[in-house]
């Protein structure tokens, strides 16, 4: 356990560059990183994302990029975990009711909406293995918003327009939901995971003094890829 708190608190120090925070942690642990016990690598998942008490929106869709790290404590239970550094969520084609300012001119009418979240996301779940090819667990996740912005894109009088609004004071800066997860695992040494995340969060993304209630809903598929480089194999 404490070599799993050492890894997550120098990828939360190096977030800014994936690949840096990868090199230098194959460095510093070398063979130790994937064992009978232990996975660790990148997480490259798609985010299906849409958030609740909004009318007539549309989800929205984005790349989550961050490194996992799955520990086996059990025959057939393992925590798995990841440190998503870039997780989009947000909505596409809400109505001016959502808007935090008025666009100012009405050749903005009929224009396309489009709310941008960047979170930062840490889920934690527990994972139960009946066979080591299958996994599904439960479990909780923290997120850390980055950025909101509001951008909205139009085509007036055959010119394409666009504007770009930041909003991140009307959201709070932390999340918290549930995580419910289904996992396929590849054979391999390590192998590669096709895993289904889905996230309800649980606390309201705008500040009180908005006087909104909205929460995030999130379906994630992602792929887990070992690194290998420089580890030695299982043992068989």
């Amino acid at each position: 356990m404490k070599k799993i708190i050492s890894i997550l608190v120098i990828l939360l120090f190096f977030q800014f560059s994936v690949l840096h925070a990868q090199i230098l942690i194959g460095l510093i642990f070398g063979d130790r990183l994937n064992s009978n016990k232990m996975e660790f690598g990148l997480n490259v998942s798609a985010n299906m994302t849409t958030m609740s008490h909004i009318d007539g929106d549309k989800f929205n869709n984005g790349l989550a990029i961050g490194l996992y790290i799955d520990y086996k404590f059990a025959d057939h239970f393992a925590l798995a975990t990841s440190l998503l550094f870039s997780s989009p969520k947000g909505i596409r084609n809400f109505g001016p009711e959502e808007f935090f300012q008025t666009l100012p001119d009405s050749i903005w009418n009929g224009s396309k909406s489009n709310r941008k979240l960047s979170y930062m996301d840490l889920p934690l779940v527990i994972q139960y293995r009946p066979v080591p090819q299958i996994g599904i667990g439960l479990g909780v996740q923290t997120s850390l918003l980055l950025k909101a912005e509001d951008s909205f894109s139009h085509n007036y009088e055959d010119w394409d327009i666009g504007a770009v609004i930041d909003i991140t004071d009307n959201f709070s800066r932390l999340d918290f939901g549930m995580v419910a997860s289904l996992n396929f695992h590849f054979r391999g040494d390590p192998g590669v995971q096709i895993r289904f995340n889905y996230s309800h969060g649980l606390v309201n993304v705008y500040n009180s003094s908005t006087g909104r209630t909205a929460y995030n809903r999130t379906f994630q598929l992602g792929a887990m890829i070992p690194i290998k480089t420089g580890v030695k194999k299982k043992d068989k």
